[in-house]
């Protein structure tokens, strides 16, 4: 069944406090992961009264299996749908009903680079809360683990990290891009042109250009040092038609992209 994504299956389960059939990742385990186990692989799951837990995907029984990703994808539980956020981020406009955040259920250690093969450590660990791009939705496949609905999608199409919707994020700061990946505050468009001729709502422009809020740490290089991004905060940049990935911290008019620093053009 998962074969085109390389997927395993890995056995065994811990005594704990949940149903049979429940999967779950619990906040100790997260905590405790480093020094019990392999730091990304496999979420923990907890049973109760020493039952095997069963877990069923996609309508499948797989039995004490549990769904370990490999290399460089990444199992993601869905976030429940809304259409508005009352302090988190999510993605805006038209792709509200898209779920594009989730807590990273498995990953594995992370792949190798091709020529070399050095290890490329995974950069998310089991609990981070992710926001992923809209290519998402296309290269990933979604799966129903014990009626949860969840996503497997590479590591590179996971825009950054964020807190908690609970904890209340009201700054755009505090999502934190991944590798290559910057913040942009999208410069307002002007309603009029310059000879001072009101423009038709119905012509649709999209800025390309803006202020960096926040800078991931770069691509990940073989000797394991990151490549620099080329613009740090506070600079003006100009990007590439189509790039990048729009959210929404629920300020009226405020417009934010996610984009790769590969699709900066220029700073000014």
């Amino acid at each position: 069944m998962c074969d085109s994504f390389a997927m395993a299956f890995v056995g065994g389960c811990v005594v704990g406090a949940c149903k049979p059939g429940q999967w779950k990742v619990c906040a100790d385990a997260r905590a405790d992961l480093g020094s019990t186990g392999p730091r990304h692989r496999g979420a923990v799951r907890r049973c109760a009264q020493h039952q095997p837990c069963m877990t069923v995907i996609n309508g499948r029984d797989f039995g004490d299996k549990t769904l370990a990703p490999v290399g460089n994808f990444v199992l993601i539980e869905l976030e429940k749908r809304k259409n508005v956020s009352s302090g988190g981020i999510v993605l805006s406009g038209a792709v509200k009903t898209k779920r594009r955040t989730g807590h990273v259920l498995a990953a594995d250690d992370g792949s190798k680079f091709a020529l070399s093969g050095t290890p490329m450590p995974m950069d998310f660990k089991i609990g981070d809360r992710v926001i992923f791009s809209s290519l998402g939705d296309y290269r990933g496949t979604q799966v129903k683990i014990d009626g949860k609905d969840c996503i497997i999608l590479s590591a590179s199409d996971i825009l950054g990290t964020a807190p908690d919707e609970e904890a209340g994020l009201t700054d755009v700061n505090n999502l934190q891009p991944a590798a290559d990946k910057l913040v942009v505050f999208v410069d307002k468009l002007s309603e009029s042109t310059v000879g001072g001729i009101l423009l038709s709502s119905n012509v649709k422009r999209t800025s390309r250009t803006g202020v960096v809020v926040n800078v991931g740490p770069g691509k990940l290089l073989e000797d394991g040092s990151r490549e620099p991004i080329g613009v740090q905060v506070g600079d003006r940049i100009m990007w590439q038609e189509y790039a990048g990935n729009e959210v929404d911290t629920g300020k009226a008019g405020d417009k934010y992209f996610v984009i790769r620093g590969g699709d900066v053009l220029a700073t000014f």
